[in-house]
């Protein structure tokens, strides 16, 4: 069966704009921090970590995880965001059941506020007693894989 040319670049045409569509650009910490200044304002939420914890901030980062979760017993690690921006919290196990998939959080710095995200709801908590820290985007990129 023998193609037509113009279907053939029709389709590498259709090709290359999805190409370039997807394509994506990330940024250096230093460049998103840039771009900032520029507009005027953080605009740009950016993954952070938890800087000089103390137990106020752990505190109040295990009620908002507790609240999201509608789960009053809820234990976290005294480390719980320092390293990654990632939060993975599993439900306590009752007689060997499963009781579902972990929860995931996300920590974010929108301008000077920390600002807890929860994956599943998408709900955003401003964290007022948390001090956070953005950190490089390339981090971000391996903390995902």
């Amino acid at each position: 069966m023998r193609r037509s040319p113009r279907l053939l670049v029709q389709f590498m045409g259709i090709l290359i704009s999805l190409l370039a569509l997807t394509a994506c650009h990330s940024l250096t910490l230093k460049e998103q921090q840039k771009s900032q200044k520029k507009m005027g304002k953080n605009r740009i939420p950016l993954a952070a970590v938890i800087v000089d914890p103390d137990d106020a901030s752990r505190e109040e980062l295990r009620h908002v995880v507790a609240t999201a979760l509608n789960q009053a017993d809820i234990l976290l690690a005294p480390d719980a965001l320092t390293q990654s921006h990632v939060l993975v919290v599993q439900r306590k196990h009752s007689l060997g059941r499963d009781l579902g998939r972990p929860e995931v959080f996300r920590l974010y710095r929108l301008g000077s506020e920390c600002i807890l995200e929860h994956g599943k709801t998408s709900t955003k908590t401003v964290l007022s007693k948390v001090h956070c820290t953005p950190i490089d985007s390339e981090r971000v990129k391996m903390e995902s894989i």
